[in-house]
């Protein structure tokens, strides 16, 4: 009798034990329900991973405005976007990987040394933590992380066709507008002038990745440009969430905003959107 009581108790906890657990149906609610969950989670994280690139992009690119600053205190003038006259290598070669693909020279980084502060074997500061070149190119600086305007930081050797960016870099008292003027900004390459985002240029641009200089996102006019496959991605789509920029000032903030806010047209025989972005005076 005892021994009939306990198998009935087992009988009963097995049908306890099985009326309680769940049925497929509620197993396969339960998995939609953690893939739904999962499917408004994780773009939320890549948001939240790629605004905390954003701030750090705004944060070097402002670095570089005050180094930019304190550079003119001490030369009185900007820095050279590009000096291509000195053939000395400079002490710190940020730009060793580019050598094979670019001009022998100075560039704007390395000509700031000591005004900007270099970490990680003195590339850190100068790559975009959004950069969006395939990868094959991590060794070269020069393309696809931040620009300076040619208009304020002048090279000290240029092309007949760009002759209007070739010069002295500008003195502060020269830029009439300095909040509004543009200085250091997320580029495609690293000296960057008003030609590259004109929907008419004023001269017939080369095919050199130096003439096809984009701003990331102002695929308007990016998709005509004869870049190279490993480009296409940031200048059509751009680098930050919405394809917005981060633009430096010549007074040294730093703006957040769509690439097509900096975009210039030909009106007539005059472009519009040259003043007081591009050109520091009239």
């Amino acid at each position: 009798m005892d021994l009939c009581k306990c198998r009935l108790r087992s009988i009963s906890s097995i049908g306890r034990i099985r009326y309680n657990a769940f049925t497929l149906i509620e197993l396969l609610v339960v998995i939609a329900i953690i893939g739904l969950l999962l499917s408004l989670l994780i773009p939320g994280l890549g948001n939240a991973s790629e605004n905390a690139r954003e701030v750090v992009c705004s944060s070097q690119i402002r670095n570089i405005l005050i180094g930019m600053q304190s550079y003119h205190m001490e030369n009185r003038r900007f820095p050279y976007g590009f000096d291509g006259w000195t053939r000395t290598p400079p002490p710190l070669d940020v730009a060793s990987g580019s050598r094979m693909f670019d001009e022998l020279g100075w560039w704007w980084f390395e000509i700031l040394g000591d005004h900007i502060s270099y970490v990680k074997d003195g590339a850190e500061v100068v790559r975009c933590p959004s950069r969006n070149i395939d990868d094959g190119f991590e060794e070269n600086i020069l393309w696809g992380n931040y620009g300076v305007n040619s208009s304020v930081c002048k090279n000290a050797r240029d092309r007949i066709s760009n002759a209007e960016f070739a010069g002295d870099p500008l003195q502060l008292e020269a830029v009439a507008n300095p909040s509004n003027a543009l200085l250091a900004m997320d580029c495609g390459y690293s000296i960057f002038n008003w030609h590259q985002v004109a929907d008419n240029p004023p001269v017939t641009l080369g095919n050199s990745v130096r003439d096809n200089a984009y701003l990331p996102g102002l695929w308007i006019i990016n998709e005509s440009k004869l870049l190279g496959n490993i480009q296409w991605a940031d200048a059509l789509d751009g680098r930050h969430v919405n394809g917005q920029i981060n633009a430096g000032f010549v007074d040294t903030h730093v703006e957040k905003s769509p690439a097509d806010r900096y975009l210039v047209q030909k009106q007539d025989e005059a472009y519009s959107g040259l003043y007081p972005y591009w050109r520091p005076k009239q």
